[in-house]
């Protein structure tokens, strides 16, 4: 995501978002995996904000907070 921007809104739009969100769901205790989805999220953040906002993965990393502190 990094090398192509305009991917970030293409991945959105065959949802991405959702998929890793449910990743996150059922990966409780998996830290390198979580890991992974919320630097991935951080890019998605960046370039479309309204869609981790709507697929509710903010709630998922404030779950998984926990594990991280």
């Amino acid at each position: 995501m990094d090398i192509f921007p305009s991917l970030v809104n293409n991945l959105v739009n065959a949802g991405l978002v959702k998929g890793m969100t449910t990743v996150m769901q059922q990966s409780v205790g998996f830290i390198e995996l979580s890991e992974a989805c919320i630097k991935c999220l951080e890019k998605v953040v960046q370039e479309n904000p309204p869609a981790v906002l709507k697929s509710g993965a903010i709630a998922v990393v404030l779950d998984q907070l926990a594990f991280f502190v």
